[in-house]
């Protein structure tokens, strides 16, 4: 019997260790059990669900900042942002309360006469736009309207529309004019992109914001032209775009990664038209909504990540605040966000959970993973498979004479596996000649083992040399190049880091094999010259973090790298765009969501 419970002993540990071992190896099964969600909408009220949000980020804002209430808060904590990384937060306050942003407005005029340069166009009618929502006059509204739209491509007819919905005139811009501009501006599939031949969600939505906008801003105008018909229908087909590229879990992706702000644009875009993202069917996938999505971002302290395993994230925190608004205004019968209101609430509103408690946690938010867009239009070359960017193809397989074959850091496990086995054993025997191996100490051997066999296939023991040879395709085994350049333009000399030309590497020659992507091209022109790369997501949702000295968010909450093919942004992940040959790769930095990259 004492025999066989220690068979028994062995058969689970070995089991163990090799469970150990196979996870190492093959994670992604593993971690496909781990995998949980659950709908909210349809279990709960969701008014109530969507007001616990917005009271979990007044309880972040009063917590952080220390103030007693959300009108110190604006009156200390936003004048001290203001131009900086206040304007949203303005702005969904102004439409869900009454307060004095007097102090606010002054600020923010200070800032701006200050300023060392002059604000691009886009970034001037947010300016003017978050004044008059502040309860701002019109002067500098009129003449930010005339100065700037049309000036940067499609956002900023976007919010030169906002400025005339919201009763800018200089007499040199009708409406109309900017309506038909962004009408011809809408791409095959029903969406609108900053570039390139494809919708792009967050882009889509901020267009039809201000579009729908147009309709209630200017009825009998846009009506006697023959102009609402038209506006409808591209509305119908942003819709149907909207729809089509909403994920399995009810969120959605901008340029290949799946993120809290395009939920919010979209939660928007939906509540200024009038439906219910929480209840219409062609916005609820597996039972979830975006309104499901957007909360699964949601941090403890009530505040939103920008990626579902991101850090807490002002830019993200701000556009989930005021897409919350957007749709309890719409559930209220209220006025659309993006319209001037006089139906806001007349006290101040105080958040339901006071700084010193637990902030409100939603109540059956999505756990899972955001995954990416179920359907693409037919001829979308993101709906061809790519291999996920951890399989970056390296050179064929050398001989095992060849002395100058790159090691892929795994030649060790098999002979240090043998070599911990062979200590295991010597040690068992030994205790067994001593008469000391009982149930305890064999317990303790095999553990042991089964712990370092574990390690040894999770650790890689690679030279510098050795893994960066691997992420370059040797010219002879090649199926093809393309030319790669890494540019930040838009802060070249703004430190001693970075080139005054703008210029950090390239353009440089990438040979490359069939079925690599953009990420590929990239890792291999980076270790060619040793600048280090910072990724973030993973498989299909895979972006860039950094490059070289360059983080996403040192210049501002929209700061990040994008990259260009043939002078287009793509609008999917570059881990899913296959390279062609010929193909000009483009990373520049934005500092502005890509509006300021159009031009290197």
């Amino acid at each position: 019997m004492r025999n066989t419970h220690r068979i028994r002993i062995v058969i689970l540990t070995l089991i163990l260790a090799c469970t150990l071992a196979a996870g190492s190896l093959f994670p992604a099964p593993l971690q496909a059990f781990g995998v949980s969600s659950a709908a909210a909408s349809g279990e709960t009220d969701s008014a109530a669900y969507a007001e616990s949000l917005v009271d979990g980020i007044r309880n972040y804002l009063l917590t952080t900042s220390g103030c007693s209430d959300l009108q110190q808060f604006i009156d200390t904590e936003l004048c001290l942002q203001a131009g900086r990384n206040a304007e949203w937060y303005v702005f969904a306050l102004s439409r869900s309360g009454k307060y004095d942003f007097s102090k606010y407005r002054d600020a923010l005029s200070l800032y701006l006469n200050q300023a060392d340069t002059v604000p691009g166009p886009v970034t001037l009618q947010k300016y003017a736009y978050v004044t008059l929502a502040a309860g701002g006059g019109l002067s500098l509204t009129d003449r930010t309207l005339a100065q700037t739209v049309g000036a940067q491509g499609i956002m900023s007819y976007v919010f030169g529309l906002h400025l005339w919905n919201n009763g800018a005139r200089d007499g040199t811009v009708s409406a109309e004019s900017v309506v038909r501009s962004l009408l011809s501006l809408q791409l095959e599939d029903g969406g609108w992109a900053i570039s390139g031949r494809y919708g792009d969600p967050d882009v889509t939505s901020m267009t039809v914001q201000a579009l729908a906008c147009y309709l209630i801003a200017d009825p009998a105008g846009s009506e006697a032209s023959g102009l609402a018909e038209t506006v409808r229908g591209a509305e119908d087909r942003a819709v149907t775009f909207l729809s089509g590229r909403q994920s399995d879990d009810g969120g959605y992706s901008s340029y290949g990664s799946a993120n809290s702000e395009s939920c919010a644009q979209v939660l928007t875009a939906l509540s200024e038209l009038g439906i219910d993202a929480c209840t219409d069917e062609r916005f609820r996938k597996n039972g979830r909504t975006v309104l499901d999505a957007l909360a699964s971002y949601r941090c403890d302290d009530g505040s939103f990540r920008h990626i579902a395993k991101g850090d807490s994230n002002e830019n993200a925190t701000q556009q989930a605040f005021y897409a919350c608004v957007a749709y309890l205004r719409f559930l209220r019968g209220q006025s659309p966000l993006h319209l001037p209101s006089a139906d806001a609430p007349s006290e101040n509103p105080t958040p339901s959970v006071s700084p010193t408690e637990t902030p409100l946690t939603p109540t059956a938010a999505p756990t899972g993973t955001p995954l990416t867009p179920t359907t693409k239009p037919a001829d979308d070359p993101t709906i061809t498979a790519a291999p996920s960017p951890s399989a970056t193809k390296a050179p064929a397989a050398s001989s095992p004479t060849d002395a100058s074959a790159p090691s892929d850091g795994t030649g060790f496990r098999f002979p240090a596996t043998i070599a911990v086995l062979a200590i295991a054993a010597i040690g068992i025997l030994v205790l067994t000649l001593r008469k000391r191996l009982n149930r305890r100490n064999l317990l303790i051997a095999l553990f042991i083992t089964a712990a370092a066999i574990a390690l040894i296939h999770v650790v890689r023991i690679q030279t510098p040399e050795d893994y960066y040879a691997q992420q370059v395709v040797p010219e002879d085994e090649a199926d093809g190049k393309i030319t790669l350049a890494i540019r930040c333009d838009t802060v070249a000399g703004a430190s001693e880091s970075l080139p005054a030309d703008g210029l950090l590497l390239g353009p440089v020659t990438i040979p490359f094999r069939d079925g690599d992507t953009v990420y590929d091209a990239l890792m291999a022109a980076t270790a060619t010259e040793r600048l280090p790369v910072d990724i973030g997501g993973a498989g299909n949702s895979l972006y860039i973090r950094a490059i070289g000295p360059l983080r996403e968010f040192d210049y501002g909450s929209l700061s990040g790298w994008m990259y260009y093919r043939n002078g287009e942004a793509p609008g999917e992940s570059c881990s899913t765009c296959r390279l062609r040959n010929g193909d000009v790769i483009e990373w520049r930095y934005t500092r502005d969501m890509g509006i300021d990259t159009e031009s290197p």
